[in-house]
Parts: structure tokens; sequence; C-alpha cells
């Protein structure tokens, strides 16, 4: 039978509870990650004019904790502030990260990467509980932003007006656009005021263009989420199911008049086959509209694992001599994330997780590897100029084939949220 979810004002107050919560957590977390993690500090030191300290034998270390982490981690949690109803392809993303860290650190012999790898872990877990809601459906795929739960916290479904519904029904006019520009705000108060007012600013004894390249990275790690958040909107590309495989939502009842009964489902003509969900994992459609993206992992497979192999190899050779953050080994840390260019890419294909989220954060990631490998081509744990232009062109193809691959939601109807399954005979 077709599964339909009416749209209530108790379910839109407890879904802007749950955002409110979700995007102070990610907020919090991108923060965390960013500095005391050392994602956007790493980044920052090797920008050019690079900090004389960093710009030497391990510039490519610094620059690839600094880019891997900040695409993969710090981007999609600040994508979440605006968009909290994408925190559970944030989680599935992470818990993915957390999962090539985790091999990573033992083929490196290293501890410390494997508990990189739970403190990961526990992020992707916050996100998933402060954003708890609903289990997906039969047939929804594990990580997309759901139909039915406003995107942005209290705002509006597709089949709903943008500028909010009646003091009767829920919003007031203009509430959601409101609450996504406060939120903004906050965003460039927290996350860029406090590094860059913090020690970005005054690096001038030590670091001359610090100032400056702090204030150009830490809005462009903004600016990035914003545009992804942005571009996730994009309406989906999945023809309407058939009328005989689907129910409308029954309308949210009022005062007024009741909410008409729901139409029984009706069993598709013989001489038609059974709709099924275009997003079911079952369903070799799934594949099909991933093939552009499985060719460029299948393409890419073999020389990131192999990439992988010669840092971790590095990082358990006898006269090894680490380079350290938090305790935690770059070597084996950039192994784990050319391992999740490839996984997060796959997996996404699969149903798990978002495809654009996860193939623009990782192609972004590659691209980043591949302009600093050729900006430090002779560096330990640098892929070299001729690799490092073939990882700018794989990223960009991963990028470009993330954002034609079709959207994988459901359509929704005027009166509510349609999820099509298969019509049991």
């Amino acid at each position: 039978m077709p599964t339909t979810t009416p749209t209530t004002p108790a379910t839109r107050a407890s879904t802007t509870e749950r955002a409110t919560v979700a995007r102070s957590s990610a907020l919090v977390l991108a923060l965390a990650w960013s500095t005391v993690g050392f994602a956007t500090t790493d980044l920052w030191v090797v920008l050019p004019s690079p900090h004389p300290l960093f710009a030497g034998a391990h510039a490519m270390l610094e620059a690839g904790w600094g880019v891997t982490m900040t695409c993969l981690m710090v981007v999609p949690l600040l994508a979440m502030v605006v968009r909290p109803d994408l925190a559970r392809a944030v989680a599935v993303q992470v818990a993915l990260l957390a999962a090539c860290t985790a091999p990573a650190g033992l083929l490196a012999l290293d501890v410390a990467v494997v508990l990189l790898g739970v403190a990961q872990l526990l992020t992707a877990g916050i996100v998933a509980w402060v954003y708890r809601g609903r289990r997906p459906v039969h047939g929804e795929p594990r990580g997309e932003p759901r139909r039915d739960e406003p995107a942005g916290g209290g705002e509006p479904g597709r089949g709903e007006p943008r500028g909010g519904r009646s003091h009767r029904g829920g919003p007031r006019t203009g509430e959601p656009r409101r609450l996504t520009a406060v939120w903004s705000v906050l965003t460039v108060i927290v996350f860029v005021g406090l590094p860059w007012g913090g020690f970005m600013r005054t690096s001038g004894s030590y670091y001359p263009d610090g100032s400056r390249n702090g204030a150009i990275l830490l809005a462009a790690t903004v600016a990035a989420a914003w545009v992804f958040a942005w571009l996730l909107r994009r309406p989906a590309a999945v023809p309407p199911a058939p009328r005989w495989s689907a129910v409308p939502a029954p309308e949210a009842r009022s005062s007024v008049m009741p909410a008409p009964a729901p139409r029984p489902a009706t069993a598709a003509p013989a001489d038609r086959p059974a709709a099924t969900s275009p997003a079911d994992p079952a369903t070799p459609d799934r594949w099909r509209r991933g093939a552009p993206l499985l060719a460029l992992a299948t393409a890419g497979a073999v020389p990131w694992l192999v990439y992988v192999w010669h840092l971790t190899a590095e990082a358990r050779s006898p006269g090894h001599i680490p380079y350290l953050t938090n305790s935690v080994d770059h070597w084996p840390q950039q192994a784990a994330a050319a391992l999740a260019l490839v996984v997060l890419t796959v997996a996404a294909v699969a149903g798990l997780g978002s495809v654009r989220l996860a193939g623009w954060t990782a192609g972004l990631a590659a691209v980043g590897l591949g302009g600093f490998s050729l900006l430090y081509p002779d560096v330990g744990a640098s892929l070299g100029p001729n690799w490092g232009a073939l990882a700018v062109v794989w990223g960009v193809g991963v990028v470009v084939a993330s954002a034609a691959h079709p959207d994988q939601r459901p359509p929704a109807s005027a009166g509510g949220t349609v999820r099509a399954v298969a019509t049991p005979p």
C-alpha cells in the first residue's frame, strides 16, 4: 500500500525545536573541528603566502589535513546550520569518514588515528541524535533530506508557499527566511569572528599575511557551505508516480471542514507493471542514474588506493618521524581522507547519504589535494605535478557528475507527501 504522511502544526512545532538544537550543535561542532581540530588552522598556514615555519618539508601534510577535514566535515556541518534537514546526510557522511579512519590507523599501526575515528563517529552520533526524526520508510534513501521535514526548521514544504502560512496554520509570512538570515549572521559571528578576532588578526608578528589569509579562508568556507545548502534545494528530477500506485496525503484538519477520506489504492492495470519507488536501493535504476559517478570512482579507486598504501607504509616504517597534530600523525589521517573520497562517492550512489553533498565535498577535497600538490610538488605526501593535475580533473568530474545526478527524493503533492511504493498483488 502507498504510504502518506500528513503535515500538522504539532509536527511542525516539534520539527522546529529539533532544528534549533541541530543548528546550534552543528555550529559548535564546526567551530570545534575548525579550531581545536585544526581543520581550518592547518589550511590557513599554507595558503600563499604561507607561514615560513610550515611551508617546508611538511607543507603538504598541513594542507592535506586542512583541506580534507574542512571539506569533508566542517563544510557539511556549516551547511547544516542553514539547512538542519541535512542532519541525516551529514551524520552518514561523517560516520563513513570515521569508518575510513579506523582501517587507515590499523594499517599504520597508530592507535591515535583510530581514536580520531572514534571522535568523528561521536560527532556523527551527536548530529544524528540532535535531529532525530521519524525513520526513513521503505524505499527512501538513507541520508537524503526528507520531503515532509521542513527545510530550515519550520519552513514550509515543497507543496506549500515559500512565504509561510497564516497564523492559524503555522508560521507567519517571512518567518523561515528570517530564521535562516538570523542563523547565517550567527554563523559569521561565531565561525568567522571568533577565530579571526582571537588569533588570526593578531598574527602579523610571526605570520605577516595571516590576517588576510584567515579572513579569506573563513569567509570562503562559510560561502561554500551556503552555496552547497542552496544548491541542494534543487527540485527533484524524478517523474511523478502513476496515479494508480500512490494516494495524495490528506489535508490537515481544520475547524471549518474535516479532511476528506483518502481514496483506496488500486492495483496497477494488468498490462502495466506495478510502480516501484525510484529511490528503492534494490532497483537497478539507482545504479543506472549513478553510472557516471561510479565510473569516476572506479577510475580513481586504484590511484587513490595506491596513495593510501604509500602514506600508511611511510607511517609504519621503522625510521618514520611522525608529524603530529593533537598527537595524531598526519600521514595515516591523510590516507583515511583519500580512502574516503572513493568510499563516500560509491556509498552515496548506493543510498547511504546524499549524492550531491558527498560528491561535491569529496570532489572539492580532491581538487584541494591536487592543487596543493601542484603548489608543493616536491615535499612529502605530495601527489606530484602529474598526479596532482589528474586529481584536480577527477575532483571537478565528481562535482559535475554529482550536480547532474537526479534528485533521489520522491515528488511531493500539494496536499502533502506522497511515497510511491510497490503495490502488492
